[in-house]
């Protein structure tokens, strides 16, 4: 399973126990890969779908139809995960209510999850329960007060996560009643594999549902029925022709012995008795997962190997040749000094004739070295004189005139051998870079605008049709289609006309949701530096305060009638601070060095968030800020800056991610440990240095929370995904839950999974209310305490400014204004 990227395994357990007996195969849970005609973008899903009627005898043939169905609606509708499985459950009550006319129909519950690359869509219909075992942690999804799907509701609730390597899915159509959150989190101590034997133990034997390990691999899924049945499939499509099924093979030493002494039917009847499920021998021995081992690796391949060879054949052969001819030459030297005489007239004649015919015989040889490469390899030529007759002198011009030889036939290999090495790096390297050039300018050129086009013209086509739909629900449909279109568009370039339609498509899915309108103005006077980043906003009646990404600063802003205008003067930024001291008050032992009074500093580096404090109670400091390694620095309005450094909490930082100030108290999120440390308001004596937990040991899962507020008894967490944690600390332990959506008494809903919400602001008195901004589309959502949705504010992209910019920070300016950044602008808006 995947896309591109990491391939994921899927090994699928069933489980059907009843008073710890396993029943064998569970005919409610069916697993779909994409069909050859489906929507584009579910080519890649996997869909995993758990029924249960109540009664599986009465309904057992029935499940089979009703889960294909269920993938036919999925796979043949089209826009997200969610309208997916709204289509699909639609299809399914459709079916039942043709099925059953005037019969009351049959409570069934169904748990569908859905995978694309490491994104796991679940949805359920009744009391459902999923569960899913991280390495660190495990999240429960289920709805207790959800009834079935034939008792008069058909409404899905949608849960997302994100899956990894390793994890464990556990899908149930019912909560199981032994299981409780402490079951739960005591799991996570234990290994994936005692994690399932653990809450099959606390279920007391009977349970019904499947487990799925995550593991990567080459896409396939192991679904084993019965045991020791098992069956491969590939995550293809679903008409391609089957593969025979492969058995898992076994690992152990006895692997070999089981298989001999015992048949398939009797161990299949071991595989029946209590207990089998919980890890008995016999299961030890037979493996869930199966072993791939990867082919041989292929022999390495030289191209230069002859060549290399060749060179050092010939290399040998010269040497070899070098040591006879000196050999050979120091042997005829010495036999022509033993035969040398006192010359007299005969031997000088002799000696001239003799000289005469060396001198013929030089040219003759010269010429005959031509056309071969050694005169030697035939000694039976008779235009070569025998070895025998030769003086020594003659000897030794004829191993000279070998040597030469020699040297010339290895220039001439060295140039041969020089001309392949070039042909080999012109066609193999040359070549191959200049046909993937010519091939990257013709795709540049020409694929990317095709490309374009293509999605552009979907998109168009589809806001066709979404414009002459009447039904809410398919206007949605068709609207989000659009926009994924529109998405695909912009990959490969942009027009005034794909922005429009961009716009467009916002407008009516913001209708549909009820948002209301207001305009957003630029709202500075004059503009920032460039790579200015704002991403934090806060103000008060006389000013805006916004922190600088780029320079760890914080800046701050008059309030004019013409915008908003920077104030130079202001200084709270990085540097060297001495150790605040309670105003009036004389040096400490602690700040004497030398019997010298001089002050102790503190070097504050880039500040990640800071809170405005309340005007008046403590001295002229108007906002604390912090950096990233604890370091409070104090920043005033006219006067000198100063610092303390809050001590190191019993588990110590692993970040620190946002600050809160509320009721006095300091609230400092570590999201990364999990924890939000308290710090005490002391009037003049600032902030109190000593960390208090504010959960204790009842924190919730906070490792993606980006931004937080406490307000009394309540604190609400901004997750990564756009969705909410609200705990409630009214009791001794805080009740924490998890909020995907947003509604009212009036019928509006908004869904959080489909937002991109950044940041979490309250306004001050008399709107004591939450804020939500949603980075891409400059939309605002608020809340009441109790997380009821009163109002869904939208931006008029036509009418306004700001269009498509990215949300980078926000606030609320005078309780009745919205003030937001992207990078370094600012932008405006009232409340409507």
């Amino acid at each position: 399973m995947g896309n591109g990227g990491i391939l994921f395994d899927l090994n699928i357990l069933p489980m059907n126990l009843i008073n710890n007996r396993n029943l064998g195969e569970l005919p409610g849970l069916q697993v779909f890969s994409a069909p050859k005609k489906c929507d584009k973008s579910r080519q890649n899903d996997v869909l995993i779908v758990l029924i249960s009627s109540g009664n599986l005898h009465q309904y057992g043939q029935e499940l089979a139809v009703w889960g294909k169905i269920i993938s036919n609606g999925y796979f043949s509708a089209r826009g997200s995960f969610t309208m997916g499985i709204n289509a699909a459950v639609k299809k399914i009550g459709d079916y039942l209510q043709k099925t059953c006319p005037g019969m009351v129909l049959p409570n069934v519950v169904i748990n569908m999850i859905v995978m694309r690359d490491r994104t796991l869509m679940i949805g359920h219909t009744g009391p459902a329960n999923t569960t899913i075992v991280y390495a660190d942690h495990i999240d429960n999804f289920s709805n207790e007060l959800s009834i079935g799907f034939g008792q008069g509701e058909q409404n899905v609730r949608f849960y997302q996560a994100e899956i990894h390597s390793g994890d464990l899915i556990l899908m149930c159509p019912y909560i199981p009643k032994g299981w409780t959150n402490e079951a739960i989190l005591d799991a996570t101590s234990e290994s994936p594999l005692n994690v399932v034997r653990y809450l099959l133990d606390q279920a007391h034997g009977n349970l019904q549902g499947a487990v799925i390990q995550v593991k990567a691999g080459h896409g396939e899924i192991l679904y084993r029925y019965k045991p020791p049945i098992s069956t491969n499939i590939a995550l293809g499509f679903e008409n391609e022709p089957e593969r025979k099924p492969e058995i898992p093979e076994k690992q152990s030493t006895n692997a070999k012995k089981t298989a001999n002494l015992l048949s398939s039917e009797k161990a299949v009847s071991l595989m029946d008795k209590p207990g089998v499920l919980m890890g008995n021998d016999q299961e030890s021995e037979r493996p869930l997962y199966r072993l791939r081992v990867p082919f041989e690796s292929l022999p390495d391949f030289n191209p230069l190997e002859n060549i290399t060879r060749e060179n050092q054949l010939h290399e040998e052969y010269v040497a070899k040749s070098d040591e006879e001819s000196n050999g050979a030459t120091e042997k005829f030297v010495q036999e022509g000094t033993d035969n040398l005489k006192v010359p007299d007239e005969k031997s000088s004649s002799s000696d001239a004739q003799k000289a005469e015919e060396l001198g013929t015989f030089s040219d003759a040889g010269s010429t005959e070295a031509e056309n071969s490469v050694d005169s030697r390899h035939d000694p039976t030529d008779p235009a070569i004189p025998d070895q025998r007759t030769l003086s020594a002198r003659e000897r030794i011009a004829r191993k000279k005139l070998s040597l030469n030889d020699s040297a010339l036939n290895e220039k001439t290999i060295k140039k041969k051998n020089t001309k392949n090495l070039i042909l080999l790096l012109v066609f193999g390297f040359l070549i191959p870079i200049c046909t993937a050039l010519i091939f990257f300018f013709i795709y540049s050129g020409r694929g990317k605008n095709e490309i374009y086009r293509e999605s552009l013209g979907l998109a168009v086509d589809t806001a066709k049709v979404a414009v002459q739909q009447a039904d809410p629900v398919l206007r949605r449909i068709s609207w989000e289609k659009v926009l994924e279109y529109l998405d695909e568009a912009d990959q490969y370039g942009s027009s005034k006309a794909s922005t429009d339609l961009r716009y467009q498509s916002y407008a009516e899915l913001e209708s549909i949701e009820k948002g209301k309108q207001t305009i957003y103005h630029y709202a500075l006077s004059n503009q920032l530096p460039n790579g200015t980043n704002l991403i934090r906003i806060e103000s008060t009646p006389q000013y805006v305060y916004a922190l600088d990404q780029t320079t760890g600063s914080i800046l701050r802003f008059f309030i004019y009638s013409n915008g908003l205008t920077l104030d130079n003067s202001f200084q709270c930024k990085p540097g060297t601070y001495p150790i605040y001291k309670k105003p009036g008050s004389e040096s400490s032992p602690l700040d004497q060095t030398d019997s010298q009074a001089t002050e102790q500093e503190l070097v504050v580096k880039n500040l990640i968030d800071f809170v405005i404090l309340p005007t008046g109670e403590f001295g002229n400091i108007t906002l604390a800020a912090i950096d990233g390694e604890a370091n409070l620095l104090y920043c005033a309005a006219e006067g000198k800056n100063s610092a303390v450094h809050l001590e190191t909490p019993p588990i110590g930082w692993l970040g620190l991610d946002g600050l809160f100030f509320a009721s006095k108290t300091l609230f400092v999120l570590d999201a990364r440990n999990e924890a939000i440390w308290k710090f005490d308001f002391l009037d003049d004596d600032g902030f109190s240095t000593e960390p208090k937990s504010y959960f204790g040991a009842g924190a919730p899962s906070m490792r993606d929370v980006v931004d937080f507020v406490v307000y009394g008894d309540y604190s609400y967490l901004l997750r990564s995904n756009g969705t909410l944690i609200f705990c409630d600390y009214t009791g001794y332990d805080p009740a924490c839950s998890y909020i995907f959506e947003l509604k009212n008494a009036e019928g509006q809903l908004i869904d959080l999974t489909k937002k991109h919400m950044i940041q979490i602001r309250m306004n001050a008195s008399p709107d004591t209310s939450l804020y939500l901004m949603d980075e891409k589309r400059q939309s605002v959502i608020n809340m009441t305490l109790k997380l009821n949705l009163i109002r869904y504010i939208v931006p008029d992209r036509f009418a306004g400014e700001g269009g498509g910019k990215i949300v980078t920070g926000f606030g609320l300016l005078n309780t009745s204004n919205i003030v937001w950044a992207s990078g370094s602008d600012l932008y405006i808006g009232q409340m409507p």
